[in-house]
């Protein structure tokens, strides 16, 4: 008779790492329309979304290549803010969360904390400080790109949604069964709504 000997920790350490590559695969594949397109046909981080189903003539663009600076957060920000709905109404957008790789994050880290202008020798003061707080995310596949996020808007739009819950089940066993299996199981989807809750940037 053999016996394995199920360590529940790394069961569970490797559920988690899934579920992590899986959520963060709403943004490492954030740029691509062709395999990932959302409700309206573009890309979750796109330069043409319609402004409706009815006017495809009209688009708002939340996808830029800009490297992350302190130029191109304020740039991002005034953007993000003049975002509308589908019926041409300001959204009330306020973007407040960086989410970078570990690669950005003392950049991030510096253009959000400094109470002076990193990129001044002047003592300037830098408005960007205090507005954001950093993420850094270990699962993000590309070590240049990073995104601006208004983390109510998240919360409405970016779903995840817990079907079974990580469990496991015993199988029932019989007078001559010499093995007994704890088979081992979840299940859950995710997705999105809406892209008015994100800018990415795409840095080549």
């Amino acid at each position: 008779v053999g016996v394995v000997m199920m360590n529940m920790e790394e069961i569970g350490v490797g559920l988690n790492q899934l579920q992590e590559q899986q959520a963060a695969d709403v943004f490492n594949n954030a740029f691509d329309a062709t395999n990932y397109a959302g409700v309206d046909g573009q890309s979750l981080c796109d330069g043409a979304h319609p402004a409706s189903p009815s006017d495809t003539g009209t688009t708002q663009n939340n996808s830029g290549t800009s490297a992350l600076s302190k130029a191109a957060v304020a740039a991002t920000r005034v953007e993000m803010m003049a975002y509308t709905d589908d019926a041409g109404n300001k959204m009330g957008v306020v973007p407040d969360t960086l989410l970078v790789p570990p690669a950005l994050e003392d950049t991030a880290l510096e253009i959000v904390n400094s109470m002076k202008d990193p990129d001044s020798a002047n003592n300037t003061f830098n408005p960007q400080a205090g507005r954001f707080r950093v993420i850094p995310w270990h699962f993000l596949s590309d070590a240049s790109n990073w995104f601006m996020i208004d983390s109510t808007g998240m919360n409405l739009s970016l779903l995840w949604i817990d079907r079974f819950p990580f469990g496991l089940e015993r199988e029932k066993m019989t007078m001559d069964q010499v093995q007994i299996k704890y088979p081992f199981y979840a299940r859950w989807a995710l997705g999105y709504r809406d892209w008015r809750w994100v800018y990415g940037h795409n840095v080549t």
